[in-house]
């Protein structure tokens, strides 16, 4: 078989040059020339489109001094060529045959391939060679390579799919510590006449990595000092791929740069302490965008955002928000510093807002400044001290409330993907308080929201969330806390099958917030390919002034599911058991 491959590369190499000098040979003497003729190709998928692309007989069709004679060759030449690409898709047996044959004025060449039985993947035999064959902490990265390796037993042996899978192991290896990790030895034993391939792997791991000293490049306008402040690694730890995925996301969320490449040398000379170089290009400071969109819970949306990311070039960043919805229309502005210690940053904002959400009219006004640390990390927060003042009209009674607010928001993300996963926890929890005096009644609030992600087969999906919320006063009632921080609920990513925040407290034909919340949710989706599935699911929940008050309203229905590179898309129909009624539902993302 060696042989067999070898000889055909060889033909190959040595037709694809000769083609052109030997249709001038004939032509000079005096042989026909300009002999048009197609190409039909019977062989199965996905070997027909392989075929249909590469075979010098499919792409020298239409050469001006064709011959009847190049084309024989051509035509005998195909067959090998047909059986060597039969065999990278692992059928060993192949037998292809052409013929050519005179249609009216044209030539039609008829390449058949019988591949005949398929050759499969027997066995698999994988191992460590290098420091990680006798480091303990290695045998994780090990047993994760074994269980995740992409062509194992009973699968048929293609050799894009090897190529593959061995890249696949040396990233898996190189993940953690092992930055020069590589193949020591590969070896793919083909029978031929039995049909079985016979895989043999060695992955040399190289050195343990540790981090070293940072190396900035493309700072211009902004100091290279950020890439240390925002920087999740220290010299001398352990190297982990994912911690530079993460510094790498951090440097584009400053929004000081177009682009940003963190990476470390993997030189096994430098391993107890690599450099981590990071390359940026820089953004231009100030941006103007505008959009349009459609939700079915707050209806049309129009919006514009102006950002200086270099505000009178202290690296200071003010960005401005205006969105006018159906519903809702609001402007805010934020001022953030540029990035401290740590990667932390402060922030002073201010908000105006309107919204008639279920003939409730809030008028919003609040001023406020945060501390924020974590990024998008496993852990980001804030801790924020805001004034609020509201007007909350219903049914033409107009009621005043005001608040400083001081208020801790912590965000906990492990999950297997950043903008599709699969498998994980998402979570949030959010507390703070109000004091009287300052404010028109004090009270304390407590909130949080926890979604489970578990994957039950290679196409189907679990997901459970839950949400809890509570606000506490000394009278016992809501009065004089404003609307905003009080629940209400129903609609695209609450209980499905309701209107957006029609579940709540009822005060004559309005909805308005309660002191409670709870809200329950579990959906099955089974993926019908890599990017769209089919979901179904149940949502339960509500808000009420007192927790004997918070009898579920009940949403059930289906939904289609769409991956696409910036998070998942959701199309849904619940049927609403209290209301009786269908409602469709558009969703983006996942909330926290």
């Amino acid at each position: 078989m060696p042989f067999r491959a070898l000889r055909a590369c060889a033909a190959a190499l040595l037709l694809a040059p000769a083609v052109p000098a030997l249709a001038a040979s004939e032509a000079r003497e005096g042989a026909p020339a300009g002999l048009s003729y197609r190409v039909e190709i019977e062989a199965p998928e996905p070997l027909r489109g392989v075929l249909a692309k590469g075979l010098d007989l499919v792409r020298w069709q239409g050469y001006a001094e064709m011959s009847a004679s190049l084309l024989a060759r051509l035509a005998a030449e195909a067959r090998v060529q047909a059986e060597e690409a039969a065999r990278t898709e692992g059928y060993f047996s192949a037998v292809a045959t052409s013929t050519v044959e005179a249609v009216q004025d044209r030539a039609v060449v008829r390449l058949r391939v019988e591949p005949g039985p398929p050759t499969l993947v027997t066995s698999v035999e994988l191992s460590l060679s290098g420091p990680a064959a006798d480091d303990p902490g290695a045998a994780a990265i090990a047993k994760r390579i074994r269980e995740e390796w992409r062509l194992p037993e009973g699968q048929r042996f293609r050799q894009s799919a090897w190529d593959a899978a061995k890249r696949g192991a040396v990233a898996t290896l190189a993940e953690k510590r092992f930055a020069a990790a590589g193949i020591a030895r590969s070896e793919a034993r083909i029978d031929p006449e039995a049909r079985t391939a016979e895989l043999f792997v060695e992955l040399a791991s190289g050195p343990a990595f540790r981090y070293g000293a940072i190396e900035a490049r493309g700072f211009a306008r902004y100091s290279p000092d950020i890439a240390r402040k925002v920087s999740p690694v220290k010299p001398g730890e352990p190297y982990d791929d994912d911690m530079l995925a993460l510094y790498q996301r951090r440097l584009l969320e400053t929004g000081y740069f177009a682009t940003a490449q963190v990476g470390v040398d993997p030189d096994p000379a430098q391993a107890g302490a690599a450099p981590v170089r990071v390359t940026v290009v820089e953004a231009r400071p100030r941006r103007v965008e505008g959009g349009v969109g459609y939700s079915t819970d707050t209806g049309y949306r129009v919006t514009g955002d102006y950002a200086d990311y270099d505000l009178l070039g202290t690296s200071w960043r003010w960005r401005n928000e205006l969105r006018y919805e159906q519903k809702i229309q609001s402007f805010a502005t934020t001022f953030d510093s540029p990035p401290l210690e740590g990667g932390a940053w402060n922030s002073l904002a201010a908000k105006a807002l309107r919204q008639d959400v279920q003939n409730q009219i809030v008028r919003q006004a609040a001023v406020g400044v945060s501390h924020n640390w974590g990024w998008e990390a496993q852990w980001p927060s804030y801790l924020s001290l805001s004034y609020h003042r509201e007007d909350s009209e219903v049914e033409d009674v107009t009621t005043r409330t005001r608040a400083l607010f001081l208020g801790y928001r912590l965000i906990h993300r492990a999950t297997d993907a950043f903008l599709n996963p699969r498998r994980g926890l998402l979570a949030a929890l959010e507390l703070g308080g109000a004091p009287p005096g300052v404010s028109t009644q004090g009270f304390v609030r407590a909130r949080a929201r926890v979604t489970g992600l578990l994957p039950l087969s290679p196409r189907d999906d679990l997901t459970a969330r839950i949400e809890l919320g509570a606000v506490g006063t000394r009278s016992g009632d809501t009065a004089g806390v404003p609307p905003t921080f009080l629940f209400r609920t129903g609609g695209d990513d609450t209980v499905r099958g309701y209107a957006f925040q029609s579940l709540g407290v009822d005060v004559g034909n309005a909805v308005v917030g309660g002191r409670y919340l709870a809200v329950a949710s579990v959906e099955l989706v089974h993926w019908f390919a890599e990017s769209w599935g089919l979901g179904a699911f149940v949502d339960a929940g509500n808000a009420a002034d007192t927790i004997s008050g918070l009898k579920p309203a009940v949403g059930a229905g289906v939904g289609a599911r769409v991956r696409t590179p910036i998070g998942p898309l959701r199309f849904d129909v619940a049927y609403g058991e209290q209301t009786r009624q269908f409602r469709i539902h558009f969703s983006f993302g996942y909330t926290f």
